[in-house]
């Protein structure tokens, strides 16, 4: 796709949208000028993804979703999300951190790193956070530091083969919440609460 046709920007009950293609680099201004969307899944071959303006903000989008195999980075303006509350990651195999900006994401619920085999180096992530999906990061850290996630239900840290230590999951282990290690190798060294 090198460009989206015009009369996509002024419509107002458009509220998914989903591209998959060699490249977003043309239409990603675009995309991100489009309001009403609330469910964004994007899959591209892009190494980078370009700077938004200002102006370019999907205000209110919930979701997104981003599939790109060779993305080395995450762009600083997902950082600007305010009304994101679900960001999923997934086999973006070239990515190896989180920006800083992903604290911003006040009313992020859900995230998932699933299959972002690189990635080594997680931020302070948002307290707001229920969901957290690290399967398959098999170049994780010794250490993932969680203690700030008091809400959190659901934790899935499965295959990531160095993980030694989960800080915080103690807080994760009561009766009322999930916790997912399967095929962690490391799994013999995490200390589990009893």
């Amino acid at each position: 796709i090198l460009l989206l046709p015009d009369w996509l920007s002024y419509r107002e009950n458009l509220k998914t949208f989903e591209a998959d293609c060699e490249s977003i680099t043309p239409i990603i201004n675009t995309i991100l000028s489009l309001r009403s969307i609330e469910s964004l899944s994007l899959c591209c071959a892009d190494e980078e993804l370009p700077a938004a303006t200002a102006e370019n903000s999907v205000e209110n989008l919930k979701s997104f979703t981003l599939r790109c195999k060779n993305l080395k980075d995450l762009p600083e303006w997902i950082g600007s999300l305010k009304n994101l509350e679900v960001l999923k990651l997934e086999a973006c195999e070239s990515i190896t951190e989180l920006p800083l900006c992903i604290c911003n994401l006040s009313q992020l619920e859900e995230l998932s790193l699933n299959g972002c085999k690189r990635i080594r180096l997680v931020p302070l992530l948002p307290s707001s956070l229920l969901i957290l999906d690290a399967s398959n990061c098999s170049d994780f850290e010794k250490t993932l530091d969680i203690s700030n996630l008091k809400s959190l239900k659901k934790l899935r840290i499965g295959g990531c083969r160095l993980l030694e230590d989960v800080q915080g999951i103690e807080k994760c282990c009561s009766k009322h919440r999930r916790v997912s290690l399967a095929r962690a190798l490391q799994f013999h060294r995490l200390q589990l609460p009893k």
